[in-house]
C-alpha cells in the first residue's frame, strides 16, 4: 500500500512511501519544481560516491518540466524529533557531525546539503546517513557549512517552541562547537554564524529557495535574543 508522507516547497513536491518494492518516490507537476528534483539525483550520487554504501541509491526518475519523478531506495532507520531538546538529540548531532568530517572532502568552497537538521537525518545503531538533497548545489560555500548549521539549527528549533535553553542544552552546545572548532572549520563562520547564514542567504540561488520554500530555512526566524544567545555561547566555546 503507498503511503503518503508529505509536501515540500509549499505542497509543489510530493513525498510517498512504496512498502512493496521499498522505495521513496518524490513527485512534482511544477516545472519551476524539477529542478528540486535533479538537485536530489546529483546530491545522492554524490553522497553515495563519497561512502561507497549501496544503502543510498536512485532507483529510477522521470525528469520533464511538466511532471517528474525520483525514486529512491529506502535506508530503514530512526528518526528523531527536530524540536525536541539539544539533550535529546546531542548523541545523533555528535554521530552526523563524525561522519560529515569522515566523508565530506575537505575543500572549500564545496557543494552544500543545504538544509542539514535532524529532520534529514536516518540512523542505525551502526550508521548515520543524510537524507532530502533537494537543496544540494544551490551554491558553493565553506567545508563545514552544514555542520554549523546542524547545530544551530538543533538549538532553536526547541527554542523556537519553548522560548528558552535549558543549562544542560548551554552546555552541550559549548561541547560541540568546542568539537567543531578544532575540525578545522573557517573562522569567519563559526565566529559568526548567523551573520554568515544571513549573508549567503542574500544570493540569487537562496533567494529563489526560499521563494520556493517559505518557512523552510529557519535563520530567517531568529529572533535578536537568540541570536545574543549564540554569540555569547560561541564566545564562551
Amino acid at each position: 500500500m503507498t503511503t503518503f508522507i508529505k509536501n515540500f516547497g509549499n505542497k509543489n513536491i510530493k513525498v510517498i512511501y512504496i512498502p512493496e518494492i521499498g522505495i521513496i518516490r518524490k513527485i512534482t507537476y511544477n516545472k519551476r519544481f524539477y529542478n528540486y528534483l535533479i538537485n536530489e539525483i546529483n546530491g545522492i550520487k554524490h553522497y553515495k560516491k563519497k561512502l561507497k554504501d549501496n544503502s543510498i541509491n536512485i532507483i529510477n526518475f522521470y525528469l520533464n518540466k511538466n511532471f517528474s519523478f525520483v525514486d529512491q531506495k529506502i535506508f530503514v532507520g530512526n528518526k528523531n524529533i527536530f524540536y525536541k531538546s539539544l539533550g535529546f538529540n546531542f548523541d545523533i548531532i555528535n554521530r552526523s557531525i563524525n561522519h560529515y568530517l569522515n566523508f565530506w572532502p575537505k575543500n572549500s568552497p564545496t557543494q552544500v546539503h543545504g538544509d542539514l537538521t535532524i529532520d534529514n537525518i536516518i540512523y542505525t545503531s551502526k550508521k548515520i546517513r543524510f537524507i532530502d538533497w533537494e537543496l544540494y548545489g544551490t551554491s558553493k560555500e565553506v567545508w563545514g557549512y552544514d555542520l554549523v548549521y546542524l547545530v544551530i539549527s538543533s538549538i532553536f528549533f526547541h527554542y523556537y517552541e519553548k522560548k528558552k535553553i535549558s543549562n544542560k542544552d548551554l552546555k552541550m552546545f559549548k561541547t560541540l562547537w568546542s568539537k567543531l572548532r578544532s575540525s578545522g572549520i573557517n573562522s569567519k563562520l563559526l565566529d559568526n554564524p548567523i551573520s554568515y547564514f544571513k549573508k549567503t542567504l542574500k544570493k540569487k540561488n537562496w533567494i529563489k529557495v526560499k521563494k520556493d520554500h517559505p518557512g523552510k530555512i529557519f535563520i530567517d526566524d531568529c529572533d535578536n535574543y537568540f541570536i545574543d544567545i549564540i554569540k555569547k555561547l560561541i564566545h564562551e566555546s
